[in-house]
């Protein structure tokens, strides 16, 4: 089992689910992690602080459209299990491009915020920052890491 990172935009005001947020999707410039990423694979959510504002949508039929964003959490926002294989659906988000994604199943729904991420990093004796600047929106993350954020996703905050 491998785990990951995957960097978002706040939901659009509109209907978008928060399960179509937490699916993984893939950037152009990453595609390799398509074949990377399997099935049951770990991803971790990490909602962008983007202030409410436009973002440019073209679909991959040509159509365009303007989305109005929510504010964003700054935070790792879901824990979710990757479910099935990836699938091919092209679009630009914001000027970036979209080859596809893959569909998850949500296991933890928390709002963790960079702050705390590296505090309990600290706690566990890993000497490096969980910094959320991801190229191409995916990464993979350390075992060691990934269970530290898995505990902190399981935890009561409210």
């Amino acid at each position: 089992m491998n785990y990951w990172i995957n960097i978002h935009h706040p939901r659009e005001k509109s209907s978008e689910s928060f399960q179509n947020q937490c699916n993984v999707y893939i950037q152009e410039k990453t595609y390799t992690y398509k074949d990377k990423i399997h099935d049951r694979d770990i991803c971790f959510i990490y909602e962008t602080a983007r202030p409410d504002h436009p973002v440019n949508v073209k679909e991959v039929n040509g159509s365009r459209r303007v989305a109005n964003l929510r504010r964003g959490a700054r935070s790792v926002i879901a824990m979710v299990k990757i479910k099935g294989k990836f699938q091919n659906h092209e679009h630009w988000w914001d000027d970036d491009k979209y080859i596809g994604l893959f569909e998850t199943e949500i296991l933890e729904v928390n709002k963790i915020s960079v702050t705390t991420i590296n505090e309990a990093f600290n706690d566990q004796g890993v000497n490096s920052r969980f910094v959320p600047v991801v190229y191409g929106g995916i990464k993979p993350i350390e075992k060691r890491k990934a269970k530290i954020l898995e505990r902190l996703m399981r935890q009561d905050v409210s």
